[in-house]
């Protein structure tokens, strides 16, 4: 698996390579959460190259929905987690952990960006 940070409009992004599965997602934790400290919450996790995620990666989205969501950003904006890029598979955990209504989800990561504006 590999991470990488960047941002774009004030918004953090972390994009991941890989699967993100118990080994995995100490470390996505790690760069998740000062991504969300450094940007008051508003970021987006660009999984379009993950092919796999497993229960504990799925717990790790939730509990940083859950701090950006709990942040408010300068002017008083809510933070936010937004999904981007997931692929087909990727897509079905979501489905069937019934996370997909709790997540905005876009097809890339700069329509999730825009999306902040």
């Amino acid at each position: 698996m590999e991470l990488e940070t960047t941002s774009d409009n004030q918004v953090g992004i972390l994009t991941i390579s890989g699967q993100i599965d118990a080994y995995s997602a100490p470390e996505v934790e790690g760069a998740l959460n000062p991504l969300i400290d450094e940007h008051h919450g508003k970021v987006v996790m660009d999984l379009t190259a993950v092919d796999y995620v497993s229960s504990a990666g799925l717990r790790v989205m939730l509990a940083g929905l859950k701090r950006t969501r709990d942040m408010a950003g300068p002017n008083g904006h809510e933070g936010d987690l937004r999904i981007a890029g997931l692929q087909a598979q990727v897509k079905e955990v979501f489905d069937i952990a019934g996370f997909t209504p709790l997540f905005k989800l876009y097809d890339d990561a700069t329509a999730a960006v825009k999306s902040f504006a």
